[in-house]
Protein backbone atom coordinates (compact mmCIF):
# COMPACT_ATOMS: atom_id res chain seq x y z
CA UNK A 1 0.00 0.00 0.00
CA UNK A 2 0.83 3.25 -0.74
CA UNK A 3 1.58 6.51 1.65
CA UNK A 4 -1.17 8.51 0.97
CA UNK A 5 0.91 12.56 0.70
CA UNK A 6 -0.68 15.86 0.61
CA UNK A 7 -0.82 15.95 -2.97
CA UNK A 8 -3.42 13.08 -2.87
CA UNK A 9 -6.10 14.83 -0.85
CA UNK A 10 -8.16 17.37 -1.67
CA UNK A 11 -10.23 19.44 0.96
CA UNK A 12 -13.13 21.61 0.25
CA UNK A 13 -15.85 23.32 2.41
CA UNK A 14 -18.73 21.41 2.53
CA UNK A 15 -21.71 22.89 0.34
CA UNK A 16 -25.20 22.28 -1.31
CA UNK A 17 -23.47 20.72 -4.31
CA UNK A 18 -22.05 18.05 -2.58
CA UNK A 19 -24.38 14.75 -1.98
CA UNK A 20 -23.55 13.45 1.55
CA UNK A 21 -26.75 11.58 1.45
CA UNK A 22 -24.46 8.80 0.07
CA UNK A 23 -21.81 8.88 2.73
CA UNK A 24 -20.93 5.43 4.44
CA UNK A 25 -19.75 5.37 7.82
CA UNK A 26 -19.18 2.64 10.93
CA UNK A 27 -20.13 5.56 13.07
CA UNK A 28 -23.98 6.47 12.59
CA UNK A 29 -23.64 10.20 14.73
CA UNK A 30 -21.06 11.38 12.02
CA UNK A 31 -23.75 10.44 9.03
CA UNK A 32 -26.37 12.26 10.64
CA UNK A 33 -24.51 15.05 11.25
CA UNK A 34 -23.53 15.02 7.82
CA UNK A 35 -26.85 14.84 6.26
CA UNK A 36 -28.74 16.53 8.69
CA UNK A 37 -26.92 19.33 10.59
CA UNK A 38 -22.92 20.54 8.73
CA UNK A 39 -24.48 22.79 6.11
CA UNK A 40 -27.10 24.24 8.52
CA UNK A 41 -24.62 24.86 11.05
CA UNK A 42 -22.25 26.35 8.70
CA UNK A 43 -25.11 28.50 7.36
CA UNK A 44 -25.72 29.74 10.87
CA UNK A 45 -22.09 30.28 11.67
CA UNK A 46 -22.01 27.54 14.31
CA UNK A 47 -19.58 24.96 13.01
CA UNK A 48 -17.79 24.81 9.55
CA UNK A 49 -17.07 21.46 7.98
CA UNK A 50 -14.63 20.58 5.51
CA UNK A 51 -14.52 17.32 3.16
CA UNK A 52 -11.94 15.71 2.33
CA UNK A 53 -11.37 13.64 -1.56
CA UNK A 54 -8.72 11.26 -2.58
CA UNK A 55 -7.56 12.15 -5.90
CA UNK A 56 -7.57 9.80 -8.27
CA UNK A 57 -4.58 8.25 -9.43
CA UNK A 58 -5.37 6.52 -12.26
Amino acid sequence: MEKITAHDVKIVRINETHNVKEFKSYEPELVNFLVEDALNNQTHKISVTYLWFLRSTG
